[in-house]
């Protein structure tokens, strides 16, 4: 059997982690996300550590509840990084780790009571005043949570009073998680169907006096592997929903659901050109690029970089662009929010698809979106404020 230290999401420092045991068949690893039992609760936790023995023998050791990813959420020496923000600084190992999961991870597991059916008059008579009263607090709320119950009655045994009415069959106890903060956001988009030499044909074969049509399969075949949403060919190209119907239902198109960003800076599709260094810039790039060259060997290189704004960030976007050709990632810290959308007009241009966004001046739901594409793997650069230094690169 092996066991696992996890990072409780609970205020105490003392009890800041706690071990469990793991089922024998588990696929577990550090920085896994897990329900863990503390007390009479389920908490949210973070496995900082698994060893194959116990810490010590005769600890009476309880199992994990459930697995909240299949994998760690947590960017490479991500445990490590925290166990030194616990070290140095007045944080729980949670708090520390919290800084690197998504945006609208943490949740509550919430204790609940639900109303099931009323009894006859008579059993109702036979109720306590107490009794009686909380029945139909649960009754008009349907489902409650049993903390507010008991902030509700602070001097009433509230869970002597829930247990008597559950073996009345009149309600029930359940346990479950917080509904997501967050959620991935989808919409419907259209797709070609045919293959583009079947629906160039047809396109060539089309009645001029249908030119919705003509319009719209034109620009399916200009990205045949592209989904387009109905938001935006109805919005941004005033095509109707009746024409985009009238292609699926002739089977040249198909609806598909697509996950889309809510970011509202969009990325750009046309690659950057940069300016042209001066020689003595040129050989300082080239000292840059011997740098990324035997990062592996020599970690933690600093440049300073002199001069004029506009000239710095030419020479930033073309030290950036060879860090990528050497399949590594780059982060761009900006000081302040207001200073990042001009920075993030150039990069996404010239990283165009591959660049990320992320600091807490977009919504939370852009900020989930931009993690996710961050943790997948999907972007090269990520540009953002001081936080961003925990994106999941």
């Amino acid at each position: 059997m092996r066991f696992a230290r996890v990072a409780l999401n609970i205020p105490s420092r003392k009890l800041g982690t706690l071990w469990y045991s793991l089922p024998p068949d588990a696929r577990a690893g550090e920085g896994q996300a897990v329900w863990a039992p503390c007390g009479d609760d389920l908490v949210q936790g973070i496995i900082f550590e698994i060893r194959d023995s116990p810490p010590r023998p005769g600890l009476e050791i309880k199992p994990i509840a459930e697995f909240l990813s299949e994998s760690s959420l947590l960017p490479p020496h991500g445990l490590e990084l925290a166990r030194w923000l616990v070290r140095d600084y007045l944080c729980t190992p949670f708090q520390a780790v919290s800084l690197m999961l998504p945006p609208g991870f943490e949740r509550r597991m919430l204790n609940l009571a639900r109303y099931i059916t009323t009894p006859p008059k008579s059993v109702l008579a036979s109720l306590s005043p107490l009794l009686l009263e909380i029945f139909r607090f649960i009754r008009r709320r349907k489902e409650v949570e049993i903390e507010e119950i008991r902030r509700r009655w602070p001097q009433a045994k509230v869970e002597e009073a829930l247990k008597q009415l559950g073996e009345m069959g009149l309600i029930e106890t359940l346990r479950r998680p917080e509904a997501p903060r967050v959620k991935p956001k989808y919409a419907q988009a259209l797709k070609l169907a045919l293959p583009p030499e079947e629906a160039q044909k047809l396109l060539a074969e089309m009645e001029r006096r249908a030119p919705a049509r003509r319009k719209l399969l034109s620009l399916l075949l200009q990205d045949p592997s592209r989904p387009f949403t109905f938001g935006e060919l109805e919005r941004d190209l005033g095509i109707s929903r009746k024409t985009i119907r009238s292609l699926i239902e002739a089977g040249i198109a198909r609806e598909e659901k697509i996950r889309i960003s809510r970011l509202p800076l969009k990325s750009e599709e046309k690659p950057l050109p940069l300016p042209p260094l001066s020689p003595e810039e040129e050989e300082e790039l080239e000292e840059v690029r011997k740098a990324l060259r035997r990062a592996k060997e020599r970690r933690g290189e600093i440049f300073l970089l002199l001069g004029g704004r506009e000239r710095r960030i030419a020479f930033y976007l073309k030290a950036l662009r060879e860090a990528v050709k050497l399949g590594r990632k780059a982060l761009i810290l900006v000081p302040e929010i207001i200073l990042i959308p001009d920075l993030w007009e150039r990069i996404s241009k010239l990283f165009p698809g591959r660049a990320a966004l992320l600091h807490s001046g977009l919504s939370q739901g852009a900020q989930f979106d931009e993690w996710h594409r961050i943790y997948s793997g999907e972007v090269d650069v990520v540009v953002g404020s001081r936080s961003a230094i925990f994106a999941p690169l």
